[in-house]
């Protein structure tokens, strides 16, 4: 299987006023190499031929064999400074094509520098060499990718106009889990039909939201049997559940074991 290889990296670089970088004259060994960077001051980048001004914390994903440049902004005192990494093979296109990741464009997620302990846990790899280093990079990678797509998709989602309803709505439900809730009072609730509260929140959340209810009445559930002294129809109660042997069947198949042997 295809390992993802970062060729170089770096954290905090700082570049002074006129350092002015450009593919394929840098690093004419990473012209095969996905570019991803994260800047935390205001930049200079090309695209479609134009130079245009990037602002801070804003990340920037570059394809292999592009065409790409970025230096200082016009009349700034120090230079740029970001997070950088090289890498290619494996999955990574697949990964980025997967969450639909902008390319050759600066974008926003709410996690700034979400690249730095990635990057330096691929640094120490590379440093001490451990048997099965290069898998271990590759992971890492892997999972930065993973997570930066995840925190890309969640910022989209989040500039939804219907996002703060639904948001409030889920609030809602999950802080009264106790009660009798069903998808008509959450639909009135957040002023949508039906089926569009359904589209809107799988949408938003990944999940429905009788899926999530019944993981958080598990989830209590579970801490209930822990720490009370509660009976068991007690927690089922407590918990939402209006038949016992509901919330056995359930338990169990969350959890593997009934709430029976869970609290014994």
């Amino acid at each position: 299987m295809s390992i993802i290889e970062c060729k170089l990296c770096g954290t905090d670089t700082a570049h002074d006023t006129a350092y002015h970088y450009t593919r394929p004259k840098h690093h004419s060994n990473c012209e095969d190499c996905f570019l991803l960077m994260f800047f935390k001051t205001p930049f200079v980048y090309r695209k479609d031929g134009k130079l245009l001004q990037g602002e801070q914390f804003r990340y920037l994903l570059n394809i292999p064999y592009g065409e790409s440049e970025h230096k200082s902004t016009a009349h700034a005192k120090t230079g740029f400074v970001n997070d950088w990494i090289f890498f290619s093979g494996g999955n990574a296109a697949q990964l980025i094509e997967e969450f639909s990741l902008p390319v050759n464009e600066p974008f926003y997620i709410d996690t700034h520098s979400l690249l730095f302990p990635y990057i330096r846990k691929i640094a120490t790899e590379q440093l001490f060499k451990h048997p099965a280093y290069e898998s271990k990079v590759s992971a890492i990678i892997t999972e930065m990718l993973v997570s930066l797509g995840r925190q890309y998709d969640f910022s989209r989602r989040k500039t939804h106009a219907a996002f703060a309803q639904i948001s409030n709505t889920r609030n809602y439900m999950l802080d009264h889990m106790e009660q009798k809730i069903t998808i008509a009072d959450l639909a009135q609730r957040s002023n949508y039909s039906e089926s569009r509260f359904l589209v809107l929140y799988r949408n938003f959340f990944s999940a429905s939201p009788m899926e999530e209810l019944l993981g958080a009445r598990i989830e209590k559930a579970v801490s209930l049997l822990e720490y009370s002294s509660l009976s068991i129809t007690e927690i089922a109660k407590q918990c939402g559940f209006s038949s016992i042997h509901y919330f056995s069947r359930k338990f169990k198949e969350r959890t593997g074991v009934s709430p029976t042997r869970f609290s014994g």
